[in-house]
């Protein structure tokens, strides 16, 4: 060795001694922060995980398939391969990689024996978009292969993990048996993260009676800990073990984890406490003692333990006393259970709720309350007040918008996952009747959502009504949350507020059932799709949204309005946001909508004249409005979407002359600028875009509802018929409309033949079908009998079973909201799982047809609504006269469209001669120029004399239509004669008043009669909308066994007008004189038949010096109504 060497060699041993010693000397603490953590670790035993199809493969997963690093046998498994990128995709997201953070990925795979291999073909791990290697493996039939990569995430470049194959290999199909994703440790702050917490000020919680306890919600007893003074009182003891028991499962504490729990309690100071009484904190069944604490009367106590939960032992916590202090009641003022967990600063824990204090407006100020618009006026006034002992309210005015009203954000009110009974006081100024309903937001911008909690349509001489409504908030959807008053079709009404309300039910959060997810039962057959906006994107209703559904169609974010409001600015943060999310969560996502009557700015299609009036734009303009808007968003959103709703509910509702379907085109604003070719345009601008990218496999939809009425499908039918076939002539074996989606938002009573009639029909074109928002309206007012329920899961089945007889040729079907409590349909019931996110019958019915209906036999729903028309004579002045108090409310508020439009409160009196109808409509807008009377703003009122319920008219039977301006029209044209009606505009809304003669039947006591009322609703000249009261057919114009009935009474005792007592049509001197002798006692029966209804002014239930006041009150002429509604 030369010196040379032997020099080197012992410098170099040199520094391998000194950087021993150095690593000696380097903190074991430092070290153990270099350990690697888990980040994700899929085996596939439980399904396909967060997998995404990429490309055309088909995921399945399968079991039995033990192989190298796959022991369990569960896997993924990769098939209908064509293309390298035929694969398997994990996005960023759903895996939980962060931005710039470094990951190890490691997936071991496998390939058949009798899979043909090509040489050279290998598996692939790379990143999408920017496509970067990270692995390969030899494919090998028979054998196993493992990809193993480090990637440092840049979210600029990549938003997810592909696992596919090399072109070589791009027909190999492969399994996929364990990915494991491994990542530095994570370090932080070890906070206490609030796991639940009750303070007992909106009920009971989660508290279970044990024993023989009682246990009472009370306020008013502030002490140490429990500064809100509410409280679970714990009475009536006899027994330690009379006490409160708090479950685990309500309390969401899991197997396994640790927690700490904190009681503040407090004894009444007049309470006898024996000498050696003690609180316990204990569990049940292993009855482990957890903390004690003294009972001292007019002391608090508190009871503080830490618990590692065993189910196998234990099932829930009691909080009760020993032996010694066994019938000692107490107080439980606070519970607060935490755990400790690693804090990385990126999710701090939301706070608890704090109380909601009454807005009585009675400060002066607005209650926090603002105008959703930022153009309403709201004040505080003292012109009406209803606080009881208050003077003041707050007034809106300056509404130019259906949506426009007072809003109060209410975040810090809500602790997540609790329901909520919200209530406001509402008095109408003008117009003389108006709808007006409570509701929420949830979020903000085009994937909010807004529920509806309560919706009358009221009078102003109703003076206040209650609105009043639940909301469980599952989502606090980014902290936006707001509660408001609006209308669902008046732009302008003005009205009073007072006295709101939000307190918690006592339900806390929910956990989803443990049931057969319905996407695994249909996964051979369709898709199974569900709208979707932020709101269930977190959660308890994203993980029900996940288990059941693998589509997803955005409910606002993608309309037209949401995206292009003004013309040229393409806003589509929300959407994508949303978008984005959904895949990430293992869900295809379906576009909705391109091109629409409703939700779409009037630039796109209207402009005004010199006088300002609303004019069609030029169709030249229009037309590159339309193609501007398509191309745009179809190249944004690209292959993210499985299929586009391009032309939504184009034709008219039960058209006459179906075989003529440019005829029955909708008269809207795209039709009028464009013409009748604006749906074939719509679709060619579509597909020009797809042709431009022939890798992307997106499907063309027209969409529409109503499609089991016959007529309205054959227009459909002939109009993608020669759409389709006029685009072969030059595009041979290729279509311009690839789907039809019929939306089946149904009734229960819906005759399921028309749908299948409907169905058969379409697939007889050769394009693909879809349900696409399908719900059906069960019950009222958010109630729902178990024999509806029944019966709309019968329904249910009915279709479902005829979806998957057709299944060959269906797409998908898409259920049009998670739950009952967010439906737009929410009072009606329309869905499978209830506002508490728990299966319905309904769900029965959809997972299993065939066993739902032989278990169940067919149920028919009531048959027909039933009313009363009160015997007395009105004048037809278009004005209410008094009479019209004594006479029942027949609401007209059924829709027999998708769209809700007007709606109206309709009553009925009856003499020797005539049937009188009243009918007060709420509308929006007012608009008779369609040359169709039917498309006009009018009522409509049918009349079968005999009752006779036939599907077709006799000489007795007619339909009588009055518009808002007096003009009639009658079918059969012989009945007009003898007929008066007048109407009076206020505002938008306007009231109806007709004399129908009878001709064929003597009118008497209890006589009964097919009878219906509608409300039609005209937008540009086409009928939006078709509120009914009991036909939601629409074939009354030609079927009367749709009618309801109404029963003739009163003319045997006439029924009393409202302060009118003693029954001789008018209110005088002489019933102020008859209310003094009912209240000296001297007058004990009144000479009309209802006592209490006539005298009991106030509406308070009882006769009293109030009723006397307000009847002398009337005499004067101070009052020109009584507050009681009639």
């Amino acid at each position: 060795m030369s010196s040379t060497i032997t020099g080197n060699f012992r410098r170099t041993i040199s520094v391998v001694l000194v950087l021993c010693l150095l690593i000696s000397l380097i903190p074991f603490s430092s070290v153990a922060n270099a350990e690697t953590a888990t980040v994700y670790h899929e085996t596939f035993a439980n399904g396909t995980g967060i997998a995404a199809q990429s490309g055309g493969a088909t995921l399945t997963q399968v079991t039995g398939k033990a192989f190298e690093g796959n022991s369990d046998g569960a896997a993924l498994y990769v098939s209908n391969r064509a293309n390298n990128w035929d694969a398997a995709d994990f996005s960023f997201s759903a895996l939980k990689l962060e931005n710039g953070k470094t990951y190890t990925v490691t997936v071991k795979g496998y390939v058949d024996t009798e899979a043909e291999v090509p040489a050279g073909a290998q598996a692939f791990l790379q990143t999408v978009s920017s496509y970067s290697w990270l692995a390969g493996a030899d494919l090998t039939a028979g054998g196993a292969f493992t990809l193993t990569g480090t990637y440092t995430v840049d979210t600029a470049k990549d938003d997810r993990i592909r696992v596919q194959s090399n072109d070589t290999g791009a027909a190999v199909p492969f399994y996929i048996g364990d990915i494991l994703i491994t990542g530095d440790k994570t370090s932080g702050t070890v906070i206490d993260k609030e796991v639940y917490h009750e303070t007992f000020s909106a009920g009971k919680g989660a508290a279970i009676q044990s024993g023989g306890a009682t246990l009472t919600q009370v306020t008013g007893k502030a002490f140490e800990g429990n500064n809100d003074g509410a409280a679970l009182y714990v009475s009536n003891r006899a027994n330690n073990w009379d006490a409160a028991d708090f479950s685990f499962s309500a309390l969401k504490l899991e197997n396994g984890k640790t927690y700490t729990v904190t009681v503040k309690g407090y004894v009444d100071s007049d309470v006898t406490v024996p000498d050696g009484a003690q609180a316990f904190l204990q569990t049940i069944g292993s009855y482990s003692w957890l903390a004690g604490a003294n009972f001292t009367a007019g002391a608090a106590f508190t009871l503080k333990g830490t618990y590692t939960v065993d189910t196998d032992k234990d099932e829930k916590l009691r909080i009760q006393s020993n032996d010694t202090g066994a019938t000692v009641p107490f107080y439980i003022g606070d519970i607060l259970i935490t755990e400790q967990v690693i804090d990385d600063g990126n999710n701090p824990p939301r706070p608890p709720a704090v109380p909601f204090a009454p807005i009585t407006f009675e400060d002066g100020t607005s209650g926090g309350f603002a105008g959703r618009a930022g153009t309403e006026t709201l004040t505080v006034t003292d012109e009406e007040n209803h606080t009881t002992g208050g003077a003041l309210s707050l007034k809106v005015e300056g509404r130019t918008s259906t949506w426009h009203g007072p809003s109060l954000h209410v975040e810090k009110y809500i602790d997540q996952g609790s329901e909520y009974k919200i209530t406001a006081w509402v008095k109408l100024i003008e117009p003389a009747s108006s709808q007006l309903q409570l509701s929420t937001q949830v979020g903000n911008g085009s994937g909010a959502s807004y529920v509806s909690l309560a919706a009358k349509t009221i009078s102003s001489s109703d003076g206040w009504v209650k609105y009043e409504g639940t909301y469980r908030y599952n989502n606090v959807a980014d902290e936006y949350l707001t509660i408001y008053v609006e209308s669902s079709n008046n732009a302008t009404a003005a009205f009073y507020i007072d006295d709101i309300s939000f307190t918690g039910t006592g339900s806390g959060p929910i956990e989803i059932q443990d049931l057969t997810p319905i996407k695994d039962v249909y996964q051979d057959d369709f898709l199974i799709g569900n709208v979707v906006s932020v709101e269930d994107m977190q959660g308890v209703r994203l993980e029900l949204l996940k288990k059941h559904f693998n589509a997803a169609t955005a409910g606002n974010a993608m309309k037209p309005d949401a995206l292009q409001r003004t013309k040229g600015v393409f806003t589509f943060t929300d959407a994508d946001k949303l978008i984005d999310k959904t895949l990430a969560e293992g869900l295809k996502m379906h576009g909705h909508t391109l091109v629409w009557h409703q939700q779409s700015p009037a630039w796109m299609n209207t402009t005004e004249d010199a006088g300002g009036n609303t004019i069609p734009l030029g169709r030249e303009e229009a037309l590159d409005n339309l193609k501007t808007h398509i191309k745009t968003v179809v190249e944004h959103f690209g292959n993210k979407v499985i299929s586009w709703d391009v032309v939504n509910e184009a034709i008219n509702d039960n058209p006459q002359t179906p075989s003529d379907w440019k005829a029955s085109l909708r008269q809207a604003p795209w039709y009028q600028a464009i013409g009748a070719d604006y749906v074939e345009q719509a679709f060619l601008a579509a597909r020009e875009v797809l042709d431009e990218h022939p890798d992307w496999d997106i499907r063309l939809y027209y969409n529409d509802y109503n499609l089991d009425n016959q007529n309205k499908s054959k227009a459909v039918y002939n109009m993608v018929h020669e759409i389709n076939t006029n685009y072969q002539k030059n595009h041979p074996g290729k279509l311009l409309i690839d789907g039809v989606g019929m939306q089946g938002h149904y009734m229960v009573n819906t005759n399921p033949a028309n749908v299948k009639s409907s169905l058969e029909s379409f697939i007889s074109l050769g394009v693909e079908v879809s349900i696409t928002e399908l719900d059906i309206q069960t019950g009222s007012n958010y109630q729902l009998s178990e024999k509806l329920a029944e019966a709309q899961g019968y329904l249910y089945a009915q279709l479902f079973k005829i979806f998957r007889e057709h299944a060959a040729n269906i797409g998908r079907v898409t259920i049009w909201g998670l739950d009952d409590g967010t439906s737009w349909r929410a009072s009606t019931n329309p869905l499978i799982f209830d506002k508490d996110l728990q299966a319905k019958p309904a769900y029965y019915g959809v997972i299993d047809p065939d066993k739902y209906m032989a278990e169940h036999l067919p149920t028919t729903p009531q048959d027909a609504r039933k009313g009363t028309a009160k015997y007395a004579t009105p004048v037809i002045d278009g004005t209410v006269d008094p009479v019209w108090s004594s006479a029942s409310e027949i609401p007209v508020n059924q829709f027999q469209m998708a769209w809700q439009g007007a709606t109206g409160i309709a009553k009925a009196l009856w003499d020797d001669e005539n049937l009188y109808i009243l009918v007060q409509v709420s509308d929006s807008q007012l608009d008779k120029s369609s040359a169709n009377t039917y498309e006009q703003d009018s009522v409509e009122v049918f009349v079968d004399e005999n009752n006779g319920k036939t599907s077709f008219y006799q000489e007795d039977d007619g339909q009588y239509r009055v518009n808002f301006d007096n003009e009639t029209s009658f079918n059969p044209a012989g009945i007009a004669a003898g007929f008066v009606s007048a109407t009076k505009v206020s505002g938008t809304n306007y009231t109806v008043e007709m004399k129908i003669p009878f001709k064929s039947i003597s009118p008497e006591e209890d006589r009964v009669i097919g009878f219906d009322v509608q409300v039609n609703d005209a937008k540009d000249g086409a009928r939006q909308s078709a509120a009914i009261w009991n036909d939601i057919t629409g074939n009354g114009y030609q079927d009367t066994s749709v009618y309801g009935v109404l029963t003739l009474v009163g003319k045997n005792s006439q029924a009393a007008i409202i302060g009118d007592l003693n029954g001789d049509g008018s209110i005088d001197a002489l019933d102020n004189a008859l209310m003094k002798q009912v209240l000296l006692g001297l007058v004990t029966d009144l000479p009309v038949q209802d006592d209490l209804y006539a005298a009991d002014l106030d509406g308070d239930g009882q006769i009293t010096a109030l009723d006397l006041s307000l009847i002398k009150q009337y005499l004067l002429g101070l009052i020109t109504k009584f507050p009681k509604n009639p």
